[in-house]
């Protein structure tokens, strides 16, 4: 059973969204959170969906927890917080070389955004040149390092 301790309705331009307020969370309930942060990324509050998000990953059992990292890191990127999202993104990006396992693919391409986001361009052109060696269908990340080597 959910425990609502609050219920509202936030309508923003036509987009609208339940905030259930959901507490006393188990595995089946943990969603709820899930939810409501999805509805703060399209509603723009990257800061109240991150906090959901969180919450989320914290109290939810047998979730695939590099997905929803994933998108973590996404609502830390728009909000500019940099720093806390590359400490999310080291935690799951090894920069292995022979590594291509789930998702392997999206934290490197958002660990070589953050750097160049920091300024930090001689890495992520590195990150980068890494990345095309793994991927090398990827045209898109071959001019991102095209592009760096003339930061």
């Amino acid at each position: 059973m959910y425990g609502y301790s609050s219920a509202s309705i936030k309508k923003i331009g036509n987009k609208v969204c339940f905030n259930a307020g959901i507490t006393n969370c188990n595995s089946s309930e943990a969603s709820g959170y899930y939810h409501m942060a999805q509805c703060y990324m399209k509603l723009g509050n990257f800061a109240k969906a991150s906090e959901n998000y969180e919450i989320y990953l914290d109290k939810a059992k047998g979730i695939d927890r590099k997905i929803l990292a994933l998108a973590i890191v996404d609502s830390l990127i728009k909000q500019g917080n940099y720093d806390k999202a590359l400490e999310l993104v080291k935690l799951y990006d090894k920069n292995d070389k022979s590594s291509k396992g789930r998702y392997d693919k999206e934290f490197r391409q958002y660990h070589i955004t953050i750097l160049e986001k920091q300024g930090n361009y001689a890495e992520a052109l590195n990150r980068a040149k890494d990345y095309v060696s793994v991927y090398t269908d990827d045209e898109a990340m071959k001019k991102e390092v095209a592009f760096l080597e003339t930061r």
